[in-house]
């Protein structure tokens, strides 16, 4: 994965571990980010195992319903 550099990015992710981030409106860090992944195999294959370890602690929709569900049985008072 390779995403721009910004907070609600870095909530998730960690740069060179679960993604690489790359400064938002700059088209040759994002290529270079590109050309780096397909020159690193085993990089790339690192990053989307991070990446996808990522997804599936704190973004899956096991985890985000989980979360949601809690909110809203706040809200009702159950």
């Amino acid at each position: 994965m390779i995403t721009a550099d910004t907070p609600a990015a870095r909530e998730l992710l960690r740069d060179g571990d679960s993604a690489l981030l790359v400064p938002p409106g700059d088209p040759e860090a994002l290529a270079a980010a590109v050309r780096r992944l397909d020159g690193e195999p085993e990089l790339a294959q690192s990053i989307g195992a991070g990446g996808f370890a990522a997804y599936r602690a704190e973004a899956s929709e096991e985890v985000l319903g989980e979360r949601w569900r809690g909110l809203v049985e706040q809200l009702v008072g159950r």
